[in-house]
């Protein structure tokens, strides 16, 4: 199989810029930092794993194998299928048949992301339950109960280290508080990059060659005229692809395999034509490591036994990578903090760690690339500054919150306090506050004078471009860990139906961003896929696990149905 990277047109569609060479110095900094620790074994053993001592004994029957696609948009990755040129998933799934009926696949032409962005959604993917259950919420977010800031996705913040926890001590394992699919299921898995692993048997990350190629590559860039090379994106999907075939070939086919692609978001947000470089990403990197991977189980006969899945957490929209729509960049990053400032909080540095003398802060902000989430103390108890405050106990609405709610919407309508919040404010929700551990109320949409449900607010004020609304902000924001949502969420205009210069979002400079309700960023591919068997027969099977409404949370109910112990009589049923 030929390999893409030395296409001409992926040189021409891919623009790097300094906050890649950050996230792929990134990726060269956990080699090193975990090198140093107990979690060297990682990458000493060449990109492997073992998470058990002994591997769960593999059933040589029906097998899983999900190919996780980070970024990828449900219109981009059809594109790319019909195009022709991503060969390797098109002869998979076989002629298109109609919207959703493949020769030899069922692809959902309605499924939606959970809110608010990546790390919430693939959480919820591998458990079945919502942010407000699983108590991750964000890339960012903050956990009153232990006063403090996590930042797996670090976007708000300039360090690395939630990242390097994430992939070298489980750190999401740690905070995960439901079970995941791999307890779930209890059957052989091996995961490839993804930060949801609890409970799998191995897990396999990038070479140790990999990261010396890629660091030398962008090292390389710092130096005056020169940039990284248009390969380098690619090398992590491709590398990470070799590293979950040299397990296969050590181990053996498991029944549950999950292959994770960090390289399609990555590459959407850094080029300048976002959606029609993604499908290009999609159709020559994506479909060529998806293709070597399909390729290994044919060759040792596995794949007519194996259903294939495909899944994102998001899509993207363009956005214009300036400081006046990127409203936590570098230009925009103290808007929130000054407003907070002006209704009289201390609020918290964008560290994930303060120094001592910062630790009176009366207020969080934590960024999720489109919304941003507020967390304020009751000030009362810890008004004298120098005084910590007490986070397990709630903010007062009165008192606290609304003030906080107020100034926003005012920002937003007439840009007082906050001139350069003017015009750029969509929706602000808040509720009732509640203490960490209690299941919190749904939030509600402040109308300019009071809070309202959202369901009666959508009523009067239609917003058919913010698609589930309220039932998504009842995942994020009512449950048990709901207040991890932060007592206030922030959205400010960001739609594909909006110009792209009247599109903000609360992010790095980029030329596109996700994590808001708008369909663009909500909508995600959703394929099952079996050589044996038709799209008609697919759909029977995957039907009842499935919701009139399809959400992420039907992924883990599906892969229990595939795998469960009576799938032969399923089968012969689908027949």
């Amino acid at each position: 199989m030929e390999k893409p990277l030395g296409e001409p047109t992926m040189a021409n569609h891919t623009r790097l810029a300094s906050d890649c060479r950050l996230a792929l110095l990134m990726a060269i900094a956990v080699l090193f930092v975990a090198a140093c620790g107990p979690a060297a074994q990682i990458f000493i053993r060449g990109g492997r794993r073992q998470l058990r001592p002994e591997l769960q004994p593999a059933v040589p029957a029906t097998r899983v194998l999900v190919f996780a696609m980070d970024g990828a948009g449900y219109e981009q990755f059809i594109r790319a299928i019909s195009s022709g040129k991503a060969k390797n998933i098109m002869e998979l799934m076989g002629r298109r048949k109609s919207t959703e009926i493949y020769e030899h696949a069922y692809s959902i032409s309605n499924a939606i992301s959970v809110l608010p962005t990546t790390m919430p959604a693939w959480v919820t993917i591998f458990t079945g339950q919502p942010p407000a259950y699983t108590g991750v919420t964000g890339d960012e977010f903050f956990i009153r109960e232990q006063n403090r800031f996590y930042a797996p996705v670090p976007v708000s913040v300039d360090t690395h280290e939630d990242t390097y926890r994430v992939l070298s001590n489980d750190l999401l394992g740690k905070l995960i508080a439901t079970p995941t699919l791999y307890e779930v299921v209890k059957v052989r898995s091996y995961v490839s990059l993804n930060a949801v692993y609890r409970g799998a048997d191995v897990f396999t990350d990038l070479d140790r060659a990999t990261y010396v190629t890629i660091a030398a590559d962008v090292l390389k860039s710092e130096i005056p005229g020169t940039k990284p090379s248009d390969k380098v994106v690619a090398r992590i999907d491709e590398d990470a692809t070799t590293a979950v075939i040299k397990n296969l070939k050590q181990h053996g086919l498991p029944d549950l395999q999950v292959v994770y692609f960090p390289g399609i978001d990555l590459f959407t947000h850094h080029t300048p034509d976002p959606l029609s470089s993604q499908e290009l990403y999609l159709e020559t990197v994506t479909d060529y490591s998806v293709g070597r991977i399909l390729d290994y189980y044919r060759k040792v006969g596995g794949l007519d036994r194996t259903y294939v899945f495909f899944i994102a957490d998001h899509g993207h929209t363009p956005t214009l990578p300036d400081g006046d729509h990127a409203l936590g960049g570098e230009e925009g990053a103290d808007l929130l903090p000054q407003l907070l400032r002006h209704e009289g909080f201390r609020p918290r540095p964008f560290a994930l760690n303060p120094v001592p003398g910062q630790q009176d802060y009366q207020a969080v902000v934590a960024y999720q690339g489109v919304v941003a989430y507020i967390y304020l103390a009751d000030r009362s108890l810890c008004h004298e500054k120098g005084k910590h405050c007490w986070w397990g106990r709630p903010p007062r609405l009165k008192e606290d919150v609304m003030p906080v709610v107020r100034a926003l919407y005012r920002s937003g309508q007439y840009g007082e306090p906050i001139p350069q919040l003017k015009g750029k404010l969509d929706l602000i929700f808040a509720r009732e506050p509640a203490a960490p551990g209690q299941n919190t109320r749904p939030f509600d949409i402040f109308d300019g004078k009071n809070l309202r449900p959202i369901s009666i607010y959508l009523a009067s004020h239609p917003r058919p471009d913010l698609i589930e609304l309220d039932q998504r902000m009842k995942w994020l924001g009512t449950g048990p860990h709901g207040d991890r949502a932060g007592d206030i969420v922030v959205l400010p205009h960001f739609s594909i139906k909006d110009r792209i210069n009247q599109r903000y979002y609360f992010g790095p400079k980029y030329y596109s961003e996700h994590g808001s309700p708008s369909i663009q960023d909500s909508h995600i591919p959703f394929v099952l896929a079996r050589t044996t068997f038709s799209g008609q027969q697919l759909r029977a099977i995957a039907k009842p696990t499935i919701d009139a409404e399809p959400m992420q949370l039907s992924v883990v109910p599906l892969i229990r149905r595939l795998l469960r112990p009576d799938i032969a009589a399923l089968e012969a049923a689908a027949r």
